[in-house]
């Protein structure tokens, strides 16, 4: 009897989705891939209902999603990825790609999702809209507490802001974002409620420890040197082989 309660109570969150799916906007959200370079994927499920009152013409969504601190994604990336079908998108301000955590800040993406650029399933009629968004960890200062096991920064991710053009905006949940990607002109975008049992996304990434700093960075400046004086005597072998011209 235990045993059937556990799997009822596991069940549950598939069932209540299913239920709920008919009706609205359903998100998943997992980041797949490992150390400093992941992809965040989200996973939008539009069903046949829901996608009939957005068949109009120009009708499109926009995800809105923040990125915190301690991850970025590249602008020159997300460009090369448009030839492969990722939509278009819009950074909030410039990226530096090179700084560390501490000296970042979160930025916002726009996603401008094209509905009539997907087909339904031809099952079940509803849209399944698959966005893999590549990031990547920054460099994270060294941790100052000593422990027995690796120290590590958890970066967590919250879920989008999921928009729509088609629906007319409430005067307390419409977003002000460009019309589109190529556009500086900006429109209303309606908020678009969803239901999505997926957890928090969290990176965890392992980070330096301040008590090695000193043995770091004498072995960066001995290194160094040693290639310094390899050079040198390098360049210096290679004038005195040069053969004189004149003799």
């Amino acid at each position: 009897m235990e045993q059937i309660i556990t799997a009822f109570l596991l069940l549950l969150p598939v069932i209540a989705s299913g239920a709920l799916s008919k009706n609205h906007f359903v998100v998943e959200r997992k980041l797949s891939g490992n150390g400093f370079h992941r992809n965040l994927e989200t996973v939008i499920h539009l069903p046949n209902k829901l996608r009939a009152q957005l068949a109009g013409p120009g009708c499109n969504l926009l995800v809105y999603q923040t990125l915190p601190s301690g991850v970025y994604a590249d602008p020159f990336q997300i460009r090369s990825l448009r030839q492969f079908g990722f939509p278009e998108v819009i950074f909030d301000s410039v990226v530096d790609i090179e700084a560390a955590e501490y000296a970042s800040k979160a930025h916002e993406l726009f996603m401008f999702i094209e509905l009539s650029a997907y087909k339904p399933d031809k099952i079940t009629g509803h849209l399944n809209i698959e966005i893999f968004l590549p990031i990547h960890a920054r460099y994270h200062a060294p941790s100052s507490r000593e422990a027995d096991v690796e120290p590590r920064a958890r970066i967590s991710m919250l879920h989008p802001g999921l928009y729509s053009n088609c629906s007319q905006p409430d005067v307390n949940n419409f977003l002000r974002a460009p019309c589109s990607s190529n556009s500086h002109v900006y429109c209303n975008w309606a908020q678009v409620s969803y239901i999505c049992y997926s957890p928090q996304v969290e990176m965890s990434i392992p980070v330096g420890e301040e008590r090695h700093k000193p043995l770091v960075v004498t072995v960066s400046l001995f290194v160094t040197a040693v290639i310094f004086a390899l050079l040198c005597k390098t360049i210096y072998t290679s004038q005195i082989d040069v053969p004189d011209k004149e003799s």
